[in-house]
């Protein structure tokens, strides 16, 4: 039993969003030799490997967490990008379902299948878990913006715009504006006709004509 745990790993868990990964690496290390059951360690122990590149080892690690606390939603999540990352997609969606069954709006898992689905070439079932990602979070502008992002990766013209626009209702994130505007940007490249996305463009600024970015980021677009 390790006193003040919490707090320990809510400082891992700062070190690691540093990229301080050995630090975390080698401080998880030793505290496991005195305390192997407890899962969380496990955890930010398996993000610092992951950020290390040691997949397979990572792999391991959120699997011993799982195994201690199978209602870690965040282990299992995690566990299905490494699982993706080692082009292991089935067991990958596996993991990000069993996340799901535990909470169904966990947007990580959903994104993480998607990526799994469209590895192993089936991107419709990919899409439905991203749509699910934005219809159970539908009041989190972060995370609706961030799935946009996945949507746009993978050539989701239509969902992705439904999804960004969705986000910027929510006037979040701060930069949402700037994504629309960096999609809609992308889109030509993508294929998509011109013509259709002068007339996005056009309904964005409409529909935000009194945000103070729009109208400038809009007008760059029309000229093109």
């Amino acid at each position: 039993m390790i006193e003040n745990l919490e707090e320990i790993v809510d400082r891992l868990d700062n070190l690691n969003a540093m990229e301080r990964y050995k630090e975390v690496q080698a401080e998880a290390n030793s505290l496991l030799v005195e305390a192997p059951q407890e899962a969380a360690l496990w955890v930010v122990k398996g993000n610092a490997e992951y950020g290390l590149g040691n997949f397979i080892q990572a792999a391991n690690d959120f699997s011993k967490a799982i195994a201690l606390n199978p209602d870690d939603v965040g282990a299992r999540s995690n566990y299905a990008l490494v699982l993706c990352v080692l082009e292991r997609y089935v067991d990958g969606l596996n993991a990000c379902d069993g996340a799901l069954y535990i909470d169904d709006s966990c947007a990580p898992a959903c994104i993480n299948a998607a990526h799994c689905l469209e590895a192993l070439g089936h991107g419709e079932l990919a899409l439905e878990y991203l749509e699910k990602a934005v219809r159970k979070n539908e009041y989190d502008g972060n995370i609706i913006a961030d799935v946009a992002d996945v949507m746009s990766h993978y050539g989701y013209y239509e969902a992705a715009k439904n999804a960004y626009m969705n986000a910027a209702k929510l006037n979040v994130p701060s930069d949402i504006h700037g994504r629309i505007a960096d999609f809609f940007a992308d889109a030509r490249s993508r294929g998509i006709d011109k013509v259709r996305i002068h007339s996005d463009v056009n309904n964005w600024r409409t529909e935000f004509e009194k945000h103070p970015d729009v109208f400038d980021l809009a007008a760059s677009l029309l000229k093109e």
